[in-house]
């Protein structure tokens, strides 16, 4: 299993194990790598996706708040100067946008 899938099924199963995770999962979108920035996107998106489930505030006030900095970069990628970047960001938006 790769590292981001173990993140996302740590985040259903235990969410507040994985606050710390954020700031680094938020280095990867703003890494060199194409691929990296797509997977960091991929990742994010689908945590993000989740966090209404699970009662956690994706960057604004609450009870539980997923890191702002974090939501903000990845708010960031549908600009991304790379277009699968972009595309991965569009395709992942879903969710996170809905359930904010």
């Amino acid at each position: 299993m790769k590292a981001n899938e173990l993140i996302i099924v740590l985040f259903e199963h235990c969410p507040r194990v994985l606050l710390q995770v954020f700031p680094q999962l938020e280095e990867t979108l703003q890494h060199d790598s194409v691929q990296i920035r797509i997977l960091g996107t991929d990742t994010l998106s689908t945590i993000f996706g989740l966090a209404g489930k699970y009662n956690f505030s994706v960057g604004s006030s609450g009870s539980h708040v997923i890191y702002r900095s974090t939501w903000e970069a990845w708010l960031r990628r549908r600009t991304d100067k790379a277009v699968a970047v972009r595309i991965a960001w569009v395709k992942g938006a879903k969710a996170p946008l809905t359930n904010h």
